[in-house]
């Protein structure tokens, strides 16, 4: 999803979520999917994990990338990464 919206290549660099997003990285392969992305605009601020699968806000992920990132909590989760919702 994240080199989807990379390659739209949009003007506005500022993203809306409604809830708190969580990003599972299970792997090095969606770990290197995720740098990409965060470098499609020129960072260079990549993730560097280790151990997966790693939890974290979609917010560090879309700043690292040079969005400014608001959401809209509905469900009023105390903190980002809290829990991680499954069907």
């Amino acid at each position: 999803m994240f080199l989807e919206i990379g390659r739209l290549n949009l003007k506005s660099n500022r993203v809306l979520d409604v809830g708190a997003q969580d990003v599972v990285i299970g792997s090095r392969s969606e770990l290197d999917s995720l740098n990409e992305f965060i470098g499609q605009k020129g960072s260079r601020n990549f993730l560097s994990i280790d151990t997966f699968p790693k939890t974290l806000a979609a917010k560090e992920v879309y700043e690292r990338a040079g969005y400014a990132y608001t959401n809209i909590d509905v469900d009023e989760r105390p903190a980002p990464c809290a829990s991680i919702w499954r069907v």
